[in-house]
């Protein structure tokens, strides 16, 4: 939980700072494409630590499948 708390509280101004470059046409071109590969990037880490919140408690009742699809 505690990593899943730091993650979100660090990403989410991270992301939007980078959304915001872009908006702002302060990031254009290939800097774009990398903000928004980054953007991708850390979206990919924030979705992966929620799901795994979300197996907790089933793992805790002893059923180790999940069935999430991506």
């Amino acid at each position: 939980m505690r990593m899943l708390h730091m993650s979100l509280k660090h990403d989410k101004p991270l992301i939007s700072g980078y959304v915001e470059a872009i908006e702002d046409k302060i990031a254009e071109g290939e800097k774009a494409n990398r903000n928004l590969d980054i953007i991708l990037d850390e979206t990919k880490q924030m979705s992966s630590l929620v799901y795994s919140m979300l197996d907790l408690p089933v793992l805790d009742q002893g059923n180790h499948q999940t069935d999430y699809v991506w």
